[in-house]
């Protein structure tokens, strides 16, 4: 495994999430205030559970994607915010998807989730702007920060209301969409 690492950062993630959008609308935006496409396809993400089966009260995340031809590692720890969803989190980007999973499986953790995911992603300065489109759930913008005050600035600069943003994560947008 230890061949395998490129990559790794640690960060603060900031998130907002806006629901059933328009996507040429929200690509035209972008585009007009100079956001650069930098992704544009299929990924495919494994959530796991530990042993111990504590990930979730602890409000932690462990999870394994492939975007292209990249896979990454992320393990998230939630804080506490009223604005968004504000996560520490530690990514590595490792050689093979199917490999990782693997280890983590052999290791005792169990797939809590998988799924394949569309996703255009945008980039401006500090910003990412991932359009998703799941199965059986309406297209949605996720806005990416550093912080509380970069969110509100990216999203002032979309021209959206905060106050319709979401600070859920995917699998509370999912239950949303599940309930309705």
């Amino acid at each position: 495994l230890i061949n395998t690492i490129s990559f790794c950062f640690m960060m603060n993630e900031v998130e907002l999430k806006f629901l059933e959008i328009d996507v040429a609308a929200a690509i035209a935006k972008l585009e007009s205030i100079g956001a650069k496409k930098a992704f544009d396809g299929d990924m495919k993400a494994v959530y796991f559970e530990n042993p111990a089966k504590t990930l979730r009260e602890q409000k932690q995340v462990l999870r394994v994607r492939q975007e292209g031809d990249k896979a990454v590692v992320a393990f998230k720890q939630k804080q506490t915010s009223e604005l968004a969803q504000v996560s520490d989190e530690t990514e590595v980007i490792v050689s093979d998807y199917q490999t990782t999973k693997n280890i983590f499986l052999k290791l005792g953790f169990t797939v809590k989730k998988e799924f394949v995911k569309h996703r255009i992603s945008y980039k401006l300065d500090n910003f990412s702007f991932e359009i998703d489109t799941l199965e059986g759930i309406p297209t949605f913008l996720e806005i990416e920060a550093l912080s509380e005050d970069s969110i509100k600035e990216a999203v002032a600069l979309l021209g959206l209301d905060l106050a319709d943003g979401k600070d859920w994560n995917g699998f509370a947008v999912k239950e949303y969409y599940d309930k309705k």
